[in-house]
């Protein structure tokens, strides 16, 4: 049995709804007006896959342009990163090439991509067609999901697919070391009061 840690990444506008999808995942929470986040808040599950223990750090990194120069220097060590979109809102599409040049600058060659349409309970709003994203990913050679952090929908399916995949493609990298040194990473704050039963393992399925 090996011990392995892996870092995941969200990028997306700060509309686009990376918290809550954080939230809905660890916690099963949803937070109606949640604040933008500032800087970079980290999250933790831990998981068991064929034997292995994983440990998935997930970050979530600031939206808004402004921390645009800040939030680059996190993109390093990651081995998944999701970037996600609303589906409500075409600006937050528009930007999705823009945040994939940037993870692929920045981060490591096989960090493991899947294009993310998020709030798709809002369906009345929608202006983004499934199809859209669908062809979007392609283009991209990505993986892709419609999720809604506030009903839950899709929400499990993606992080289990991401993590599998990411698994699968890194597994004989992996090493019982944390991906980043915590002491590079300014004004981080750590969510650990969100994990639910953080001593107890869990089979990823």
């Amino acid at each position: 049995m090996s011990e392995m840690i892996f870092k995941i990444i969200l990028i997306g506008d700060s509309s686009s709804g990376k918290t809550n999808i954080i939230n809905k995942y660890i916690s099963n929470k949803f937070i109606e007006n949640s604040q933008p986040t500032i800087g970079v808040e980290m999250f933790s599950k831990d998981f068991m896959i064929d034997d292995d223990s994983i440990h998935a750090q997930i970050w979530d990194t600031a939206g808004q342009e402004k921390y645009n120069t800040l939030t680059s220097s996190y993109y390093r060590g990651a081995k998944g990163a999701l970037v996600v979109y609303d589906v409500t809102q075409k600006a937050t599409f528009d930007k999705i090439e823009r945040f994939i040049d940037e993870i692929k600058d920045n981060s490591d060659k096989n960090v493991f991509l899947v294009l993310v349409g998020n709030k798709c309970d809002l369906e009345e709003n929608r202006v983004i067609l499934k199809e859209e994203g669908e062809k979007l990913a392609q283009k991209l050679k990505i993986g892709f999901f419609e999720v809604s952090a506030k009903t839950g929908v899709g929400i499990e399916n993606l992080f289990k697919y991401l993590i599998d995949e990411v698994y699968k493609k890194n597994n004989r990298e992996f090493k019982s070391v944390a991906t980043i040194e915590m002491d590079d990473i300014p004004n981080i704050k750590l969510n650990q009061p969100l994990i639910t039963n953080p001593g107890q393992k869990k089979k990823c399925c």
